[in-house]
């Protein structure tokens, strides 16, 4: 249960004030350790018995000495006992390391050995600290009132597990280790628990219930294409982020394994003071899973739809006695088909992590990832037979316009990073973080591009390229926090400077109607590829990108948080075409900011408001006429206000937000000179949000999701003015419950689905329009161990995706391309 609202300025736990029968209610879900309140013996004799009890249970710990809190928090997420105290008994004192299989309440006993803290078991998972003094003689209501107690309800740690589908804390959301009630912004968090629940096999899978994202161009196997806020987030290079790292390759390379993460965290809206170059509708970061200090292992094997044959594993815990050493290794193979014929989603995927910590204030953990993905890019369909009539009829979701046997996407991705943290005190700490990584993509890639003239809209003429793109880049972030106080006021202030290089060499043999016309409602292969002897691409792209930025996150009287934030970037990118010798060089600075406020309330609300900015660098150069002068970067803003609900004694967190992002500097056609652009374009978005994700009980969870966006070209000089930017839907909505059955004959079984809805969306034109659609997910998964101790750890889950195939138009931007047709996977199952 967690039932923190918030954290204590200068400390890492959150904690929030009670009234002392009620923390007692709620962590012990009796009255004991309520002693002088009045409370009934016979409820204090029945958790006694509890209590003892509670003691037959042994786990494994692995806590280094460190600050009590932390010890606490470590505790916590090691024994899944909850712990009330004061924060006010720990102040300044240290723990006294633990390891080794041991009751929980003996472990807690040694960590706080010699500190003057005595540990009162209230339950079965429970306990009570209070400092030593306290404890003579008997415990009167005189003796409780001398310091209020604080409850310690928020162990979670934001790059770690989250046990359901409500996370509290973030580090994306300012950089730092923050509860998402105190973030005046709106991030949204998809827990591995909730990916795997759901069955995701992409990343898009993993966010479709959550607001204000929408996964456009449907079916999709080279890259992961979101709009956010009405925002496409692809630039180039891309601007997904990996661990609070910018990933520094193109956005096609960046492709994420589901398996291999621990959550996803989207923060929406302008970015920029945080991350540098960014789309205004916010940025994805996912985080990549770690050493545990809990030995555990587990692997799958999954057969389902279009021959998919998959095996994956996750192993890791401590290396050594102390738990200094600790590794994590994880894998995936698959062999599999798709719902359009001829495109493989083969896939092979490694991760290895390992983490030193050799004392409490030190942390180092290496992440090294190696992928190699075999697909074929979907090129789409014409919008005749799709949104729109033709007359030899409807082409279908499985055809395939490209070359069987030539076109391909071969792809092979690694990465190799650090993330060094250490404390030097109770004021400062240091973090580094690296992130190195290199990609090679092959494409062979047929496409088509209008109707046979006379064919009567029955053939295809296609054209086809060779192209070989070879990446590599590295992202650096150093950050300094210091946290104190300046009378009531306390601060968390936060200095990075962060730097990004990328390289990007292409290399390209491209035609036009060098292979031969296709009819797509009867296809028919084998058609020559003519591809010319020299290459008409021939390019070198190489980006720099140097950001300071300084925020300080400022808290009065442990409720009214006020977040300032500013940074100045540099960012420089220069082309050369090796084909011409031209080299394109441009060089772009700006300054970018965030202001928010959150108001605390003792019962869980936080109302909030803030204002950030973006920005995010163009190609391109203005006319001869004024100047050939290259383009300046695009800007972003947006307001937002909102409101927060952290509910007391409950397990979710509940979101209502109001949004206006402006773009702006965005090209558009120069009236002087058509053929040219000038920078005179505007986009706006507004809208609502509106999120709920809760642990109802220990059996049912559930996510729901609402977004309305009214997003509309509000400048330009071309006919585009007043349109609404292709595959933005004005409305969206998704639910998801699962239920597990913790008792009676159907103990360990666990069901689970959802409804997903996308409102009507146009193309780029808007001429075309593609209708809303509805789609139905479920999912099955039986814990044989449950009911067979000799099973223990064996399962089997069937997951479903849109379960009644609905075959359907995702969206139109320049061409059309049909969502994801039925998918059903099984797999079996086994953990230690």
């Amino acid at each position: 249960m967690t039932m923190g609202v918030g954290t204590r300025a200068g400390h890492g736990a959150a904690t929030g004030r009670w009234d002392r029968r009620l923390v007692c209610r709620l962590l012990t879900g009796t009255m004991i350790g309520c002693a002088g309140l009045g409370l009934p013996a016979a409820a204090l004799a029945q958790q006694a018995g509890q209590s003892a009890s509670a003691q037959g249970r042994v786990v494994d710990f692995a806590i280094p000495a460190q600050p009590i809190p932390g010890a606490i928090d470590a505790f916590i997420r090691q024994s899944g006992w909850q712990i009330g105290y004061s924060s006010r008994i720990a102040d300044g004192l240290r723990s006294t390391a633990v390891a080794g299989r041991l009751p929980p309440a003996q472990a807690l006993r040694t960590i706080l050995a010699g500190a003057g803290i005595d540990v009162r078991v209230t339950g079965a998972n429970t306990a009570t600290l209070v400092a030593s003094s306290m404890t003579t003689g008997s415990l009167s209501e005189d003796a409780i009132a001398l310091d209020p107690i604080d409850v310690l309800g928020d162990s979670q740690n934001p790059f770690g597990h989250v046990d359901g589908y409500v996370a509290t804390r973030s580090s994306s959301g300012a950089k730092t280790d923050t509860p998402l009630i105190r973030t005046p912004q709106t991030v949204n968090v998809v827990t591995r628990d909730q990916i795997k629940d759901q069955g995701a096999q992409t990343l898009g899978d993993a966010v479709q219930y959550t607001p204000g994202v929408i996964v456009q161009e449907g079916f999709n196997r080279t890259d992961d294409p979101f709009i956010l806020r009405g925002f496409d987030v692809r630039t180039n290079p891309g601007v997904m982020y990996r661990d609070g790292l910018k990933v520094p390759l193109p956005h096609y390379s960046v492709a994420v394994e589901p398996y291999g993460i621990e959550r996803v965290e989207i923060l929406k809206g302008p970015a920029s003071v945080l991350f540098g170059q960014a789309a205004p509708g916010g940025v994805v970061n996912t985080i990549t899973k770690r050493p545990t200090a809990t030995p555990f292992g587990e692997v799958n094997v999954t057969y389902g739809s279009y021959a998919r044959k998959q095996a994956s594993f996750d192993v890791g815990g401590p290396l050594d006695s102390d738990g200094a050493w600790k590794y994590r290794v994880t894998g995936l193979g698959r062999d599999s088909g798709t719902m359009i014929d001829h495109v493989p989603d083969d896939r092979y995927y490694v991760a290895p992590a390992l983490t030193w910590s050799p004392n409490a204030d030190t942390e180092l953990t290496l992440l090294a990832s190696h992928m190699v993905n075999k697909t074929v890019n979907n090129a789409g369909y014409p919008f005749s037979g799709t949104v729109a009539s033709n007359p030899n009829g409807k082409i279908g979701s499985d055809v395939f316009t490209g070359e069987p046997g030539w076109s391909k996407w071969d792809q092979s991705v690694s990465t190799l990073g650090y993330q060094l943290s250490h404390r030097f005190n109770d004021v400062f700490q240091f973090r580094q973080n690296v992130l190195a990584g290199t990609s090679k993509t092959k494409i062979n890639h047929a496409y088509t591009w209008s109707w046979v003239t006379g064919s009567n809209q029955s053939l295809l003429e296609r054209g086809a390229y060779s192209r070989t793109d070879d990446a590599w880049g590295v992202s650096v972030d150093n950050q300094l926090q210091a946290t104190f106080d300046t009378g009531p006021v306390a601060h968390s202030v936060l200095i990075g400077l962060d730097y990004t290089r990328a390289s990007l060499e292409r290399l390209q043999f491209a035609g036009y109607n060098n292979l031969s016309p296709l009819n797509p409602f009867a296809p028919v292969y084998g058609s020559s590829v003519v591809l010319p002897s020299q290459p008409n691409t021939h390019t070198l792209e190489r980006r720099n990108q140097l950001g300071l930025y300084a925020q300080d996150q400022i808290t009065i009287d442990d409720r009214l948080i006020l977040l300032l934030g500013g940074r100045y970037d540099l960012a420089r990118a220069e082309t050369t075409n090796r084909l011409t010798d031209v080299v394109t060089k441009t060089d772009d600075n700006a300054f970018t900011g965030r202001a928010g406020l959150v108001y605390l309330f003792d019962n869980g609300l936080a109302p909030y408001v803030s204002y950030s900015t973006s920005f995010q660098p163009q190609s391109g150069t203005t006319s001869a006429a004024r100047g050939s002068r290259p383009f300046d970067p695009t800007t972003g803003q947006q307001w937002e206000a909102g409101i927060k609900y952290q509910p007391l004694g409950w397990n979710g967190m509940l979101t209502a937000s109001v949004f206006e992002i402006t773009r702006q500097n965005v090209p558009t056609v120069d009236p002087n000179d058509p053929s040219f652009n000038i920078q005179e374009g505007e986009v706006r978005a507004r809208g609502v949000e509106l999120s709920a994700v809760a642990n109802v009980t220990e059996s049912l969870k559930i996510v729901a999701a609402y977004t309305y966006t009214d997003a509309e070209v509000t400048k330009s000089n071309g006919a585009d003015r007043g349109r609404t930017p292709a595959a933005v839907p004005r409305n969206a909505a998704a639910l998801w419950l699962d239920y597990a059955f913790g008792t009676g004959p159907l103990r360990g079984l666990k069901i689970g689905g959802g409804v997903r809805y996308i409102g009507e969306t146009l193309d780029t034109t808007n001429a075309y329009k593609v209708s809303a659609y509805t789609l139905a997910d479920a999912t099955i998964e039986y814990d044989f161990g449950a009911r067979n101790p000799a099973l223990h750890g064996v399962s089997v889950a069937v997951s479903a995706k849109n379960l009644f195939d609905k075959e359907f138009v995702s969206s139109c931007t320049y061409a059309c391309f049909y969502g994801e047709r039925r998918s059903v996977y099984g797999t079996l199952s086994y953990k230690w």
